[in-house]
């Protein structure tokens, strides 16, 4: 039998007991660790930690995916990556709201009694994280492209090139996840603790070679893309306002000046998140399968391993979306549509609830407050 050592281990059984959170199917190393021992602590990390993490990315991701949907001016080839990326997210915010809102709660996993169920649980996380990180690519590419080769990039990324590209993400990412079979553990350690660990699912090395190496290479990628686009973008716009003469010195200088800024901030927005949630991830599981126990304190474990890629998925509907005004006016316009359908409910069951003309009124003047906002938004 391979040596499969467990990378993490923060699923506790329903008595609260202290568990292993370091060991190898064949029993090696150990430490132990009380995260979610604590009623008071699964509270606070549900509260203030999982739940907003988990509300954001499914609010956000589901924002960009009805605005695309229904405003035609987003109907645009770029704005479809973002849309392959938000349902990727969507998913995954629905995964780590059912499965960590009960580890909190419960303070033991939801699908720890089946070997089936935790199997299948890791290949569709992995799988979804892949998926996550590879839309990112493909919008990278698709962006590198549109820099580097503007006179042919509608020649080459044509309808049929980007509808190709998205079902190759989709298929690399499912295929790294469903390669996790290759490298089984066998269930004699699941079935001793019954804790649903993904190294205790999977060989170490299987995950570090199918999901770790191909997420890095990823990253690596991106960023040499956007440093290259940022890089041309600069010299463009340093080439446009070199040809246009009737602009003073000084307006010329701001006009650069605002230009290069607007994309340093975009791009290290981009970059930062990118290497914030998903580098301590990678170095960290590098690490154990290389040398074993990295010795960290489990609470700092758990939060660089499997909470900061989750915080991605939120992240990534602010940065793609969120700094775009056309998204930004459509997420206005969906929620004044929401509101004042609320508005117009409370209003009839104000009516029937009540005579008085006073509290008709009230509703009345609300709801002309509130089309005079949607009014100025659309």
């Amino acid at each position: 039998m391979s040596s499969c050592l467990r990378v993490a281990n923060f699923s506790y059984l329903k008595n609260d007991s202290i568990q292993n959170a370091t060991e190898g199917c064949n029993g090696e190393t150990e430490w132990t660790d009380e995260l979610y021992s604590s009623t008071q602590t699964r509270i606070v990390l549900l509260v203030f930690v999982n739940g907003p993490i988990c509300l954001i990315t499914l609010i956000g991701n589901s924002l960009v995916i009805i605005a695309v949907t229904v405003t035609r001016k987003l109907q645009v080839a770029t704005n479809f990556y973002i849309v392959s990326l938000s349902v990727a997210d969507l998913i995954i915010g629905v995964v780590a709201a059912t499965f960590h809102i009960h580890n909190t709660v419960h303070g033991h996993p939801l699908v720890t009694e089946n070997y089936g169920s935790c199997l299948f649980y890791w290949i569709a996380l992995i799988s979804i994280f892949c998926a996550s990180v590879f839309n990112l690519l493909a919008l990278s590419i698709d962006r590198y492209i549109a820099v580097m080769k503007p006179l042919h990039y509608h020649n080459i990324m044509t309808w049929k090139a980007r509808t190709g590209l998205l079902v190759l993400v989709w298929l690399v990412a499912c295929g790294l996840g469903s390669l996790q079979l290759f490298g089984l553990c066998y269930p004699q350690q699941f079935l001793k603790t019954g804790e649903c660990s993904v190294m205790d699912i999977f060989d170490h090395y299987s995950v570090g070679h199918f999901f770790i190496t191909p997420v890095f290479i990823s990253l690596v990628c991106i960023i040499v893309m956007y440093g290259l686009v940022f890089r041309a973008a600069r010299r463009q716009t340093q080439r446009i306002s070199a040809v246009q003469p009737m602009m003073t010195i000084e307006q010329r200088k701001q006009n650069v000046f605002l230009g290069t800024m607007k994309a340093v901030k975009t791009l290290s927005i981009i970059l930062g998140c990118l290497l914030i949630c998903w580098l301590p991830m990678i170095l960290i599981m590098w690490l154990t399968i290389i040398i074993g126990n990295t010795g960290l304190d489990p609470k700092i474990f758990f939060t660089l391993v499997y909470t900061l890629p989750f915080t991605n998925s939120a992240v990534n509907p602010i940065v793609y979306a969120y700094r775009d005004k056309v998204f930004r006016k459509s997420f206005y316009s969906i929620f004044c549509k929401i509101c004042r359908k609320q508005g117009q409910d409370n209003n009839i069951l104000a009516h029937r609830q009540s005579s008085r003309v006073s509290r008709n009124t009230v509703g009345h003047i609300s709801q002309i407050e509130l089309d005079t906002i949607c009014s100025r938004v659309s």
